[in-house]
């Protein structure tokens, strides 16, 4: 099986953040929200994603 590094490295520092809390995903998802507020970066909304058109069922004759 092929090892992608970036892969690798981001499984670790998703380890090591976790390791961090103890893996409390309350902590985790505390932690990243303060880090988020305080990101440099602008942050985007996504697009709207486009309605999925609904499929007619044949009629009974």
């Amino acid at each position: 099986m092929w090892n992608d590094p970036i892969v690798e490295e981001l499984h670790r520092v998703r380890e090591d953040h976790a390791a961090r809390f103890n893996g409390d995903l309350r902590a985790i998802a505390e932690d990243l929200r303060r880090v988020e507020e305080t990101w440099p970066a602008p942050i985007i909304d996504p697009p709207p994603k486009p309605p999925i058109p609904h499929r007619r069922l044949p009629t009974a004759a």
